[in-house]
């Protein structure tokens, strides 16, 4: 994830305060009311001549650390995690990850250069603090053919035949 930071720009959209209603509550993983810093980009290969985006991603910083983040963000390259680290001086224990299929939306077709309805996988990472405190979370949509995941699982050799 910290390699995509650094491999890919950001192209920053627009950056906005929010509350989260009880939609977004639940798409984030949080309870309704709580106040976060969105950031909203693009993420694209750079030299990358059709200029195609990769995905666009929605990074939520929670309200404790958005107004240091937002004053740093600009000469930041890499994802909003390690500078999430580096101002709380604490590491994140654990990122939970979940990746479903969706259909890019209407919204986000034009933003994405693809189209309505097309195939695309939705990423959620949510970012937590040893307490279990979750500090940030990322929403990414990711057109279907821009996008692949790998596991690589393996048996320990006792378990081998």
């Amino acid at each position: 994830m910290q390699r995509f930071g650094v491999e890919t720009e950001r192209h920053v959209q627009r950056v906005a305060e929010v509350v989260a209603d009880d939609a977004l509550a639940r798409d984030l993983g949080c309870r309704p009311g709580r106040r976060w810093l969105r950031i909203s980009s693009l993420r694209m290969i750079p030299g990358d001549a059709t200029k195609t985006p990769i995905c666009w991603t929605d990074v939520y910083i929670d309200d404790a650390f958005a107004r240091e983040v937002r004053s740093r963000m600009d000469g930041h390259r890499d994802i909003f995690g390690t500078l999430v680290e580096k101002i709380s001086g604490r590491r994140f224990s654990e990122i939970r990850q979940d990746i479903r299929a969706v259909g890019v939306s209407h919204d986000m077709a034009e933003p994405l250069k693809a189209t309505p309805g097309a195939h695309a996988l939705a990423i959620r990472r949510q970012y937590l603090f040893s307490s279990n405190e979750m500090a940030e979370v990322s929403l990414s949509i990711h057109p279907a053919d821009r996008y692949s995941y790998t596991t690589r699982l393996m048996r320990k050799d006792s378990e081998r035949e």
